[in-house]
C-alpha cells in the first residue's frame, strides 16, 4: 500500500476507537474488496451505466458489463422490497423503478452503491466506521433523485435483554483471526456483554430475533452445528470460530 487510508474506526460504549492493525486481512480477499474513493467508484458506476465507455473510450467490452447486471437468481422479498440478485449486486423494485446496490462491510468501514442506468443516476457512500451503513440517508437521497419511488422508511432493529441460560449457553470466545478479529461474549453484572479482544470497552448484548442479537447497534448472528450447540460467530462479513470459554 502506497497511497493514504482514511482511518478506520469501531464504536463501542457511545465511543469510537481506531481500528488497529488496519483491516488488509489476506483471508478475505476471495470474498471481493476494493481499496477506493468515492470519485473513483461514482466513475466507474458511470462506466457502467453507458454500456462499458468513459468520455467516448471504450473501457469494458459491452457484453462484460451485460453479463455484470445479468440477474442469476429468481425475484425474493427483502426487507419489503422485491429482489433479484446478479453478480455481486442486488435488483431492487422500490415501486415502479428498478434499480441495482451492493453494500460492503469490514472492520472500521463501511460502503454503500445504489444506480438506475435507465434514469441516470448514481449513489455512493463510504463510511469510516465499522457497518456504516448509512441506510436511511441511502433511501432520503434516492426520493430526492426519483420521488416517485416513494420508498418506505427501514423499521428500526429493537432488542429484549438475552436470557440468563441463553447468555451462559454463548459466552466465549470467537475467533477469526486472534491478531485481527476476535469477540469474547461474557457475562458481567449478570449481562452478557460483548468484548473485542485487545479493548477494555464492554457493550451489552441485546436478542434482535432467532440466533440474531446486536452490541451497541452492531448486528452479528450465531451459528449452530448439527447438535444444535453454538459453533460460529458472524459479524461485519466475518465468521469467527467458537473456542473455549474465556476467563
Amino acid at each position: 500500500m502506497t497511497f493514504p487510508f482514511a482511518e478506520g474506526y469501531k464504536a463501542a460504549n457511545q465511543t469510537l476507537t481506531a481500528v488497529r492493525p488496519f483491516p488488509d486481512n489476506a483471508a478475505e480477499k476471495p470474498s471481493g474488496g476494493v481499496f477506493t474513493n468515492t470519485t473513483d467508484l461514482m466513475r466507474f458506476l458511470e462506466i457502467v451505466m453507458n454500456n462499458g465507455t468513459w468520455q467516448g473510450f471504450r473501457v469494458f467490452p459491452s457484453s462484460a458489463v451485460a453479463a455484470f447486471l445479468r440477474p442469476t437468481a429468481e425475484p425474493s422479498l427483502n426487507r419489503d422490497r422485491t429482489t433479484q440478485y446478479a453478480n455481486g449486486l442486488n435488483y431492487v423494485y422500490m415501486g415502479p423503478e428498478q434499480m441495482l446496490q451492493h453494500s460492503g462491510s469490514i472492520a472500521g468501514f463501511g460502503s454503500l452503491i445504489r444506480f438506475d442506468p435507465k434514469a441516470g443516476f448514481a449513489i455512493v457512500i463510504l463510511a469510516n466506521k465499522t457497518d456504516g451503513l448509512l441506510l436511511d440517508t441511502f433511501d432520503r437521497v434516492t426520493n430526492l433523485l426519483i420521488p416517485a419511488t416513494a420508498v418506505p422508511p427501514r423499521a428500526k432493529k429493537t432488542g429484549l435483554p438475552v436470557g440468563d441460560t441463553e447468555a451462559h449457553e454463548l459466552v466465549g470466545r470467537y475467533v477469526n483471526d486472534i491478531k485481527y478479529l476476535a469477540i469474547d461474549l461474557l457475562i458481567t453484572n449478570g449481562k452478557l456483554v460483548l468484548r473485542q479482544v485487545g479493548s477494555a470497552d464492554v457493550s451489552v448484548v441485546l436478542k434482535t430475533g432467532g440466533d440474531s442479537y446486536s452490541g451497541d447497534g452492531e448486528p452479528f448472528s450465531i451459528v449452530r452445528d448439527s447438535t444444535n450447540r453454538t459453533k460460529y460467530l458472524s459479524i461485519v462479513g466475518h465468521a469467527l470460530r467458537r473456542s473455549p470459554v474465556s476467563k
